[in-house]
């Protein structure tokens, strides 16, 4: 981790599957590490 810059992160885990009208990836079944719990590198 010593590339990555300072900074507050979030991060979403999902499959493939994509929303042909909207070109989103995250729906129900997506895993997500976000606000207030983001990853923060101090």
């Amino acid at each position: 981790m010593d590339d990555v810059p300072k900074g507050t992160y979030s991060i979403f885990i999902n499959d493939n599957t994509v929303h042909k009208q909207s070109f989103e990836g995250v729906k129900e079944n997506s895993l997500e590490k976000t606000t207030p719990d983001e990853i923060v590198k101090e």
